[in-house]
């Protein structure tokens, strides 16, 4: 457990800190925990008990993760240069997707294919 607490303390400080944004100091990763996760050549893909998917990618680390505040899907996307995008999932799929965000998506749902 204390290995898993690090892990969230880290990835919290250096997705949101690290890209810009703060994280919020008020908010409790106590009851977050990590229920599975794949690795590829590529990138790796976590899934955590609150439904967040977030994928890594090693080589120009990227990342993209998938959440569902308040019932609607929202897609962050961290680019090369740590800046962060979040965009509600609907308007993405009316307004369309970039081509890094689109490629990194289509690569994370072949992973989830293959478990």
């Amino acid at each position: 457990m204390d290995i898993l607490h690090f892990f969230t303390q880290y990835m919290q400080q250096w997705l949101l800190e690290g890209g810009h944004q703060q994280a919020n100091p008020g908010s409790s990763t106590d009851d977050l925990y990590l229920l599975h996760f794949a690795k590829s050549d590529e990138a790796l893909l976590m899934l955590f008990n609150d439904g967040t998917l977030q994928v890594n990618f090693y080589h120009d680390r990227t990342k993209i993760v998938l959440t569902r505040p308040a019932g609607k899907y929202l897609l962050t996307f961290v680019d090369r240069q740590r800046m962060i995008s979040t965009f509600p999932l609907d308007t993405l799929m009316l307004q369309g997707w970039t081509l890094p965000l689109r490629e990194r998506v289509e690569y994370a749902l072949r992973m989830l294919h293959s478990l």
